[in-house]
């Protein structure tokens, strides 16, 4: 799949979100997951336009229509009813919103030609208070909610200011620097990699480095310092991958680490985040590693049985719209600075076989199970057994019932044959992928 069919499926699947976060309350369901959803939803939705924008210049049209959505993600930030939950720390209502809200103007200034003065205004306001405010503090650091020092706003107050530095030919670089220098003490130290969480005032970090949390650093760090990114990824990667039937996935903990999956972290399933593999995705598309990119996407494509309808596309028929919206969020992702340079490829091939025998028998094991739904709807109309023992039943009926009599059958044999054949394709899923490997290694030589 080529990069524009990519950008092509991420709006697709945004103007699904758009839809729900405007007619249909699509904000209730981030809430099932994050306690902070009006802000999350906003941001997702907000950032992933800007990288439509960014990364194929728009015509006409699409400028107006991206520029549009991004100011009503603005004003729907600024509603008392969101505002309200989020009390001030160093800066007005606290640098989880204030370096969103931020990031969206930047933005806004990268897609829109001419955007209100107003915004711009703010843009500039907001700014030199993030500015003003890491300079006062001993370390460089803010907390995001009174109390709660997170990095990974950090780095996107420090993102907001190093856009404005390249758009308006201002200097902040001094703040980030700063930042740099206390984060260089603050590095885990088994991973080398950022902390989860830590103290504003004291700098010392509180705990250890999470997977979801640092793949959304490594979003923010693209833009921020290249060097720091890249080296940060390499760690990532070394000890939060993961892999699934072949495909690379990331951990939430390194390995080894005792998971304890809460709201922060999302659902932990046999030591794959969930959260971090799709945040994760991002990570790997900004960094160059195309190989776990479309790991990751294929692993997505897969489970989430996508389709499209009305020129939107969904996951999962549209229920878990936090899921299309992290997936458009990670396909569109791209740096947002002009100066940022590629990086190259940084794994090796992905192993195809095993992901081809996941699609071969998720396709019987789906077949067998709509199958069942749709008998099982039917039977509750047409009521076999008692159509049979009528003095006339109905033809639909004796069909029904003969249907039944093969069908239950059919069912339990292929319940106990199942764990055989899938066992049995994963022997040459995996003996395939070995070949494979050797092939190649005796190619290199």
């Amino acid at each position: 799949m080529s990069s524009g069919q990519r950008l092509d499926q991420a709006e697709a699947m945004l103007r699904f979100v758009g839809d729900q976060l405007r007619n249909h309350h699509g904000v209730r369901q981030f809430e099932r997951f994050l306690p902070e959803a009006s802000i999350v939803a906003y941001m997702l939705y907000g950032e992933a336009l800007i990288n439509l924008g960014v990364a194929r210049p728009p015509d006409v049209m699409k400028r107006m229509w991206l520029s549009r959505e991004i100011e009503w993600c603005l004003e729907k930030l600024s509603e008392p009813s969101v505002l309200e939950k989020f009390p001030d720390t160093q800066v007005p209502d606290g640098l989880f919103v204030l370096s969103r809200r931020t990031l969206l103007l930047a933005g806004l200034h990268l897609i829109s030609r001419a955007p209100p003065w107003q915004l711009t205004e703010e843009y500039h306001d907001n700014c030199q208070m993030i500015a003003s405010a890491f300079a006062s503090s001993p370390y460089g650091l803010l907390n995001s909610f009174p109390g709660f020092c997170w990095p990974v706003d950090n780095l996107a107050g420090l993102r907001c200011l190093r856009l404005h530095d390249e758009k308006f030919g201002s200097d902040y670089s001094s703040v980030v620097e700063k930042w740099k220098k206390w984060a260089e003490g603050a590095f885990d130290a088994s991973y080398g990699t950022l902390p989860f969480t830590a103290d504003s005032q004291t700098g010392q970090p509180l705990a250890s480095t999470r997977g979801s949390s640092l793949a959304l650093c490594l979003v923010e760090l693209r833009d921020v310092d290249e060097n720091l990114f890249r080296e940060q990824y390499l760690r990532f990667r070394n000890h939060f991958a993961n892999s699934f039937l072949g495909l690379r996935t990331f951990r939430e903990y390194p390995e080894g680490a005792k998971p304890q999956a809460d709201i922060d972290t999302g659902p932990v399933i046999g030591g794959h985040g969930i959260l971090a593999t799709v945040l994760g995705m991002a990570a790997a598309k900004l960094a160059g590693d195309l190989p776990t990119f479309s790991d990751q996407l294929a692993l997505v494509e897969t489970i989430g049985v996508p389709s499209t309808k009305d020129g939107m596309r969904v996951y999962l028929r549209g229920r878990v719209l936090m899921l299309d919206a992290l997936a458009a969020y990670a396909m569109s992702a791209v740096p947002w600075t002009r100066t940022s340079s590629e990086i190259g490829q940084l794994s090796t091939s992905p192993n195809r076989p095993l992901l081809l025998v996941a699609v071969l028998m998720a396709f019987p094991f789906l077949t067998t199970l709509t199958t069942a739904i749709r008998y099982v709807r039917a039977v509750r109309r047409l009521r076999p057994l008692s159509l049979w023992h009528s003095r006339s039943p109905s033809s639909q009926g004796i069909a029904l019932f003969w249907c039944q009599v093969v069908l239950l059958p059919s069912l339990f044999f292929s319940a106990l044959l199942f764990p055989i054949i899938w066992a049995a394709f994963g022997i040459v899923g995996r003996a395939a992928s070995l070949g494979l490997r050797l092939v190649m290694q005796s190619r290199s030589r």
